[in-house]
């Protein structure tokens, strides 16, 4: 499933209905199959900026409340769409397999898509709140100042991904423009890990966040490889120029690492810091609970327990 967000979605304030639209069409999927929303946000006006980062944060605050299993990606605005063979064809020249696209008008599509892959999203009322505070958020993003640069770097452990993660991903693979470098967190790392024994392997990890930054920008040089301390290439990466961070990594971030950086000489690292992310009131049966790795292993656990005890 693929969003067109183009001005038309914008300046009609339709843009909770076209997330709407996505979100009915990837939960009638079957169960076993991944629930993947992709947008191609084209009245972006450059690739990144602060009013960007602030819009992805309230569209993935959207998908989390409306249903935080939904994997929501970001891909490059100077994307075209096109059919072939029953892929979903960009001008970079990578495919992906999307069953429908959700625009706010047929005007907005390439005519060459058949009409059945088409879904159109109408109005409604009891959206319009929710349209009102993401279309300032869009708004803003207009007359944002582009920033960009050519190298960024970060690191995690990427377990069970979900919509934190997501927002991070997103901003770091458009914000740096020729080379990333993704250090994930090695098993050695992980051994006192709560609820350690539902991690993902490493190379699972690794091979995920590959895919992802690269269905979001296909440009982007990647340099995706396990992580055997805190640092990684950070502290002498003399090419670096921008990290990503969360609000828990920040402080860490300033003091260990760009403060490390300066005693070596080295100019420290632009930060980009997304928000952390709420999830619903009863995430997981656990109200409080947070959007964390940690609770979604638990949750993993639970019910694989719940399953050995009934057989």
């Amino acid at each position: 499933m693929v969003v067109l967000l183009d001005d038309k979605a914008v300046d009609s304030k339709l843009i909770v209905e076209c997330f709407d639209t996505a979100a009915n069409f990837v939960q009638n999927q079957p169960e076993e199959e991944e629930k993947i929303v992709y947008i191609l946000p084209q009245f972006f006006p450059c690739a990144y900026s602060d009013n960007i980062l602030e819009f992805y944060a309230a569209v993935y605050q959207w998908f989390v409340l409306r249903d935080w299993r939904i994997s929501v990606r970001f891909i490059s605005r100077t994307e075209e769409v096109s059919p072939r063979d029953g892929l979903f064809a960009f001008a970079s020249g990578h495919s992906l397999p999307v069953s429908a696209l959700v625009t706010a008008g047929a005007h907005s599509v390439n005519k060459d898509l058949p009409s059945d892959f088409v879904l159109t999203a109408t109005r409604q009322a009891e959206e319009e709140k929710a349209n009102e505070s993401l279309w300032e958020k869009a708004t803003a993003v207009r007359t944002g100042s582009p920033k960009t640069w050519s190298v960024g770097v970060f690191g995690g452990t990427f377990d069970h991904i979900h919509a934190g993660h997501m927002l991070m991903l997103a901003s770091i693979s458009h914000a740096a423009q020729k080379l990333l470098r993704v250090g994930v967190t090695g098993d050695e790392m992980l051994k006192n890990k709560k609820y350690h024994e539902q991690l993902e392997p490493i190379d699972a990890r690794i091979e995920r966040v590959r895919t992802i930054l690269h269905q979001q920008n296909p440009a982007l040089e990647l340099d995706v490889f396990p992580l055997h301390d805190p640092y990684g290439p950070t502290l002498e990466g003399e090419d670096l120029e921008v990290i990503v961070v969360s609000e828990e990594t920040r402080q860490f971030t300033e003091e260990k690492i760009n403060g490390t950086r300066q005693q070596n000489g080295l100019k420290p690292l632009d930060l980009i810091s997304v928000p952390l992310l709420t999830p619903p009131d009863t995430f997981g049966g656990e109200e409080g609970a947070k959007l964390s790795s940690t609770q979604l292993r638990k949750m993993e656990w639970e019910i694989k327990n719940k399953s050995t005890h009934i057989n």
